[in-house]
């Protein structure tokens, strides 16, 4: 599904230090991050990589859908949250607002 969506290399991180790594040495357009990671979560990665990338596009991923999840989430600029468990449409439906997303930034940049 990620590969007929346009996405052409994936990567994974079992913790917040490798997902840093990776993200940098990759820069991918989208990232789907959890939230509960060991060592730091997911809010403290994408509050450190926003820092240093402050164009990143994240979807935060998680089983713990509660509103102060959510809101801070959304502070440290997350584009968009899944709960998990997932379907498959949530997934398709993240990836559609991304790729629309980066049309609108496209044009916005002419």
């Amino acid at each position: 599904m990620l590969q007929e969506s346009g996405c052409s290399e994936i990567w994974t991180a079992d913790n917040g230090p490798t997902g840093i790594h990776l993200y940098s040495k990759h820069l991918p357009d989208i990232t789907f991050m959890d939230i509960n990671m060991p060592g730091q979560n997911g809010h403290e990665i994408l509050a450190k990589l926003r820092q240093q990338y402050p164009d990143i596009y994240v979807v935060m991923v998680t089983s713990e859908a509660t509103k102060k999840n959510l809101d801070t989430a959304v502070a440290n600029g997350a584009k968009g949250f899944i709960v998990k468990p997932f379907q498959v449409e949530n997934i398709e439906k993240a990836l559609k607002e991304f790729k629309r997303h980066r049309v609108l930034s496209a044009h916005a940049a002419t």
